[in-house]
C-alpha cells in the first residue's frame, strides 16, 4: 500500500540521517557550552513529562515506580542532550558556512494561518531556527548523497 511505502521511505530517510549525523559527530570536535546542554536537558525532560501526562502518569510517580531520582534520570539523558546540542551546533555551522538563507516565503509557509493569534517574537525565532535546522540537514544530506 502507499501508506506502507511512505512509512518505509520515512524510516530509510531517518536511518540515513541518524547514520550521517553520527558519523559527522565522530569527525568534528565541538566545545559544548554547559548552558546549551542544560537547555536541551530541560527540553528532553519537558517532552518526557508531557508524554507521561498524556498517559495520566506524573513524573514523581514515574520516578517512584522506577526507583530513581530526577537527578539520576537527567544523568541518563545527558549523552542524548550532548549529542542533540552538538547536532544543533553542527547544523547551524553548516548553514552559516554554506550561506543557507531562510526566506520570508519559507517562513510564511509554516506560520500559523489564523489571523486572530499573533505569533510572539520567541515563537517566530523558534520557527526560523527550526527552518534553518531543517534546511541545513537537507543540504547536508544532499551533499553526502552526491559525494558518495
Amino acid at each position: 500500500s502507499e501508506e506502507l511505502k511512505y512509512e518505509q521511505q520515512t524510516k530509510l530517510e531517518r536511518d540515513f540521517e541518524e547514520a550521517m549525523l553520527k558519523k559527522a559527530l565522530e569527525l568534528v570536535e565541538i566545545d559544548l557550552p554547559d548552558i546549551l546542554v542544560n537547555e536541551e536537558l530541560n527540553r528532553i525532560e519537558n517532552r518526557f513529562k508531557t508524554q507521561l501526562d498524556r498517559l495520566g502518569i506524573t513524573f514523581e510517580s514515574y520516578l517512584a515506580n522506577e526507583n530513581k531520582t530526577a537527578e539520576v534520570v537527567r544523568n541518563e539523558w545527558l549523552i542524548k542532550a550532548q549529542d542533540n546540542t552538538k547536532i544543533a551546533l553542527l547544523l547551524n555551522e553548516w548553514r552559516v558556512f554554506n550561506n543557507l538563507v531562510i526566506t520570508e516565503e519559507e517562513i510564511a509557509r509554516v506560520m500559523p494561518k489564523s489571523s486572530d493569534k499573533k505569533v510572539s517574537d520567541q515563537e517566530y525565532q523558534s520557527i526560523v531556527y527550526m527552518l534553518g535546522q531543517t534546511k541545513s540537514l537537507q543540504h547536508l544530506k544532499d551533499h553526502v548523497s552526491t559525494s558518495e
